[in-house]
């Protein structure tokens, strides 16, 4: 749908012990399947993003953040 946000991620092949697979991880409101997973190339029209802000100020939807900080040396 227009304006979801997912995650790709690598996940085990269960065909193939030691291979994994590339699948989008989309969050639903279905509580007997939290997660939805698709294949990436069935996503038409996307745009990728390797860093977001999130400012719960400004109207943030968002619940949770994950971050990651990288300290140079």
């Amino acid at each position: 749908m227009n304006g979801n946000i997912g995650i790709t991620l690598a996940v085990h092949d269960p065909r193939t012990p030691g291979k994994t697979l590339l699948r989008v991880a989309f969050p639903t409101s279905d509580p007997e399947k939290p997660i939805r997973w698709v294949l990436p190339s069935r996503l038409h029209a996307v745009q990728t993003v390797f860093a977001m802000t999130v400012h719960k100020f400004q109207g943030s939807e968002f619940k949770h953040v994950s971050t990651r900080n990288k300290t140079s040396s």
